[in-house]
């Protein structure tokens, strides 16, 4: 039997705007202490803002883009080298 069969739940997705949040949050107690007002909630407290986020993650996934395309660029030269070794031990036996 599956679940489907035995279970009447269903989900529903509920949109919450801002203000709701707020309030639910405030009459719960879960607002930080420097949170005294709907607008500092809606405005965000101090710390990077979405843009200069992004920002330092494109920064982080350049980095380690380039740090892979050089190790692939090292793997090419060893495997480059180890191919001209193997020729050279050929010839010589």
């Amino acid at each position: 039997m599956a679940i489907e069969d035995s279970c009447s739940c269903k989900a529903h997705h509920i949109k919450l705007d801002t203000k709701a949040i707020y309030g639910l949050m405030r009459t719960a107690g879960m607002l930080p202490a420097n949170i005294t007002s709907f607008n500092t909630f809606r405005n965000g407290v101090a710390g990077p803002r979405v843009s200069e986020a992004r920002r330092n993650t494109q920064q982080w996934n350049d980095s380690i883009k380039l740090q892979l395309g050089l190790y692939g660029t090292q793997e090419k030269v060893l495997e480059h080298y180890f191919h001209e070794l193997e020729e050279e031990a050929a010839i010589m036996s």
